[in-house]
């Protein structure tokens, strides 16, 4: 970094050594947890997608996330189904599929989480679900 209060270099630099910034990262990445995985995919749910499930499920109106795809083996596999509605994780509301796949990145491997989930035919229910380690990082 240069120290400059006019954006002109006045021959003032600052520098981190190599070996501090190689052992920073070693800390850093020995420490990391892995990545959050579930194995779900989701959508919004929006209008159209309630109306089929209230008439097909006779789902309420309650706001939530729609599964659009479970992955076989996923941590997630059997706990959570195709069609169902994710309506809570840890007791908070969620409905941007964005925000809730960051979530689940940032609670890490091992995490268990509560998840208010509808199930058609059985209704609402709170279930623990293990966060596993997302297969991308090697």
């Amino acid at each position: 970094a240069i120290l400059s209060p006019s954006g002109v270099n006045i021959g003032i630099g600052f520098a981190i050594p190599a070996n501090v910034a190689w052992q920073f990262l070693d800390t850093a990445l020995s420490h990391r947890k892995p990545n959050g995985y579930l194995g779900v995919e989701t959508a919004a749910l929006d209008g159209e997608t309630k109306n089929y499930l209230k008439s097909s499920y006779g789902y309420g109106e309650e706001d939530g996330l729609y599964v659009t795809k479970v992955t076989v083996g996923g941590p997630s596999y059997r706990i959570i189904r195709e069609n169902d509605v994710i309506l809570k994780v840890n007791g908070v509301v969620i409905t941007d599929p964005l925000a809730f796949k960051q979530a689940i990145l940032n609670l890490g491997s091992g995490a268990k989480v509560f998840f208010e989930i509808w199930t058609p035919g059985k209704g609402t229910r709170t279930l623990r679900v293990p966060i596993g380690k997302d297969p991308a990082i090697k």
